[in-house]
């Protein structure tokens, strides 16, 4: 797959543009700045910085300094016209840098300041406008404001969820510092999972109306077996975030701490008896209520931990008045047939007794490499190993036993939570050592100059030289061996092929 470094080289040489048009930005610009209550502080923390209206200017910067066309496209920093002509994209904008740690930049946010346009029609102009996609910008997986909220977010556990970059910055400014948003997508499993190596307790942000409640309805199935506990804080009469920084100022922390928050549970038990025409759980009929237990029974089912499960139980049976009983008879249900579908799924290890399976620290190096590269990119390597013989002879049984289990869950129709509650049953079954491999994996991965594909290529390669190698070992048995002169020179002959195939590896 492409390389992200060349994005983050590009935007830092970008960034250093805006910044310096920041500088020299006309009085327009710097009273737009004064009426958002950007400090200098926050302006510095967070490299706010500033697009001048110019067709051009960006792109010639960059090109000059040896940037190519193509990347500039790419980047999303320049576009072309009908006649092919470059042209700078973040045209007198406020410009956010999208940060993925202290020094690299993923990607740029840049939100429309109408007073540096005059005498231009602004209606087919978007308000805000961010970068594309890119091997270094992922909105599925990117929190903007993370690097700078990380610190404090590891100390208290606690982390407040919202929309935007003024959201971030506003309630920065007076004292909110725990704070991040996603980049112009909906929360992600991919958000959660970040999220939950550093937080405990995450409350987001959503106006008071329905489909506030509807979209925080959503997220609780998505925060399942996160390990995290979270809440939803709505917000009144229209407000967001940057107005209630504004309203309460250095107040606005205690104003969060007090506020009510609403599990997301509720929203989804809320949400969903929305959906049956009513306000109140009390207006429906007992069969109505039946939908509603088994539609909200189904998501409980998905609770691995069981104390959290029967809170949920007892929680949701109260809000839609049935009988507590009832609703985990329903629960335990759905599990038991998830059982059932699970035991449909050959797991290799149940026949393995305790201790059989080796220390993963204990494989030989070249099997870590590879099941460190295969957990990584999974489905696309799995196969690719199975299907080499060349990799599976030198394989260690259990690395052998290992990547077969995994690729009989993967290949399966179930969904991805199920398949990850497949997978950690499966590394349960192999022990804390391949629990520890599986993690190290991810880690590895989350390392930009780490290349996963480029780790399985090198075990590849290696298979493949000791096959020969060890091909190479009876043919020279063989030649010690040989009777006639005939017969040693033939085998001589296929020694030197095979010397330069393992050459040319």
């Amino acid at each position: 797959s492409e390389s992200p470094d060349p994005f983050y080289k590009l935007n830092a040489l970008a960034q250093k543009f805006f910044s310096s048009s920041l500088k020299n930005a006309p009085k327009e610009v710097k009273s737009y700045i004064s009426s958002r209550k950007l400090n200098s502080n926050a302006i510095e923390k967070f490299g706010i910085s500033y697009a001048p209206n110019s067709w051009s200017a960006l792109n010639q910067n960059l090109l000059k300094a040896g940037v190519s066309e193509e990347l500039l496209v790419k980047s999303g920093l320049a576009k072309r016209n009908q006649k092919g002509e470059l042209y700078d994209a973040l045209r007198g904008r406020l410009i956010f840098p999208v940060w993925v740690d202290t020094k690299r930049i993923a990607g740029f946010g840049g939100r429309l300041i109408e007073a540096a346009f005059k005498d231009t029609n602004l209606d087919n102009m978007p308000k805000y406008i961010n970068s594309p996609e890119t091997t270094a910008y992922q909105k599925s997986k990117i929190l903007y404001g993370f690097p700078q909220a990380s610190k404090l977010i590891r100390e208290t556990k606690s982390v407040y969820l919202v929309e935007g970059y003024m959201d971030v910055i506003s309630l920065s400014q007076v004292g909110v510092e725990n704070v991040l948003a996603v980049c112009g997508t909906a929360v992600t499993p991919e958000h959660i999972k970040r999220l939950k190596y550093s937080a405990r307790r995450v409350s987001i942000l959503f106006d008071a109306d329905d489909a506030g409640k509807a979209a925080a309805g959503r997220l609780y199935e998505l925060f399942l077996n996160s390990g995290i506990d979270s809440a939803a804080i709505f917000l009144s009469d229209g407000q967001d975030p940057d107005d209630i920084a504004k309203q309460y100022e250095a107040e606005t922390k205690t104003y969060l701490e007090n506020h009510k928050k609403v599990s997301l549970l509720e929203c989804l038990i809320y949400s969903e008896i929305k959906k049956q025409g009513v306000l109140s759980a009390s207006e429906l009929g007992a069969a109505a209520k039946g939908v509603l237990a088994e539609k909200i029974g189904k998501v409980l089912a998905k609770i691995e931990n069981p104390i959290e499960r029967d809170e949920a139980v007892k929680a949701t049976a109260n809000s839609i008045n049935i009988d507590t009983k009832n609703l985990f008879l329903l629960v335990d249900g759905f599990r038991g047939d998830e059982v059932k579908t699970t035991s449909t799924v050959e797991i290799r290890t149940e026949n393995v007794l305790p201790g059989a399976i080796i220390e993963a620290g204990n494989l030989p190096h070249s099997d870590r490499s590879l099941l460190l590269a295969v957990i990584a990119r999974k489905e696309e390597l799995v196969d690719k190993v199975l299907s080499s013989s060349e990799i599976c002879d030198y394989l260690h049984k259990d690395s052998r036993l290992f990547i077969e289990g995994l690729g009989e869950i993967l290949a399966t129709d179930f969904e991805s939570d199920r398949k990850k509650s497949l997978i950690k049953s499966f590394l349960n079954g192999f022990g804390k050592s391949w629990i520890d491999l599986w993690k190290e994996s991810y880690k590895m991965a989350e390392d930009p100059a780490v290349d996963m594909l480029k780790i399985f290529q090198d075990c590849q390669t290696f298979a493949s030289r000791r096959k020969i190698k060890d091909i190479l070992e009876k043919l020279r048995s063989e030649i010690k061996q040989a009777v006639s002169e005939e017969q040693k020179n033939s085998l001589r002959e296929q020694e030197v092929e095979l010397v330069k195939k393992m050459q040319n590896i």
